[in-house]
């Protein structure tokens, strides 16, 4: 299969390849005739990649553009010119950053000559993004994050936040000790006790932050 000869955590390793490709010079009453004959094939109908005789990449359209479009025109003249593209190298990382960026579901994936190979798709896309944010999530919580994949065991992820744990623990000691040393003060004066609570829920909500 050729999304095996990608390294892992490429794109060219999560590419659909079953997508619709049409030369530009096709016309679009023709080009509705065949998606419709062909749908069955792809995996995916969220954009019809436009190419030339030679398979170089010249636009895309979404199948609403199409759709709208003038059934006597040919695709070159309605299709949306020079699309974002990626390398089948890229990392996946890379390649959902710049789908978010330009607010696309899926991004052609091209070869050294600009030819269309495949496609990432909007499934991964947000697989990923689901995944990184939940890595920076753990990352702030102060669990190491497994760098080439995302299952982790419950007794390794309790160990990693144990020494967390314990110094909030202490600082909470250490807090009472000290409100023990000016507890004069604070019968003295009991509207210092009212700070308290408040200090101390400043600094739970600043860390959460």
């Amino acid at each position: 299969e050729l999304t095996a000869l990608f390294p892992q955590e490429t794109a060219g390793r999560d590419m659909m390849v079953e997508i619709p490709v049409v030369f530009q010079q096709t016309l679009v009453k023709a080009a509705l005739d065949h998606l419709l004959a062909t749908a069955h094939e792809y995996k995916s109908l969220n954009y019809i990649y436009i190419v030339d005789v030679h398979k170089v990449l010249k636009g895309v359209i979404s199948i609403k553009e199409l759709l709208q479009a003038d059934d006597s025109k040919s695709l070159k003249s309605v299709m949306r010119k020079d699309p974002v593209v990626v390398n089948p190298m890229d990392s996946v990382a890379h390649v959902a950053s710049l789908a978010v960026r330009h607010n696309v579901k899926m991004l052609p994936i091209v070869d050294h000559k600009s030819r269309i190979v495949g496609a990432f798709g909007s499934a991964k896309l947000l697989d990923i993004l689901n995944k990184e944010f939940s890595n920076d999530l753990l990352r702030l919580s102060g669990v190491p994050v497994p760098q080439k994949h995302f299952h982790f065991d419950h007794l390794k992820v309790a160990f990693a936040r144990m020494p967390w744990m314990i110094i909030g623990m202490l600082g909470g000691l250490a807090t009472g000790a000290i409100i023990g040393f000016y507890k004069e003060s604070i019968q003295t004066i009991v509207l210092l006790a009212v700070f308290i609570p408040v200090i101390m829920s400043t600094g739970a909500t600043s860390a959460n932050q």
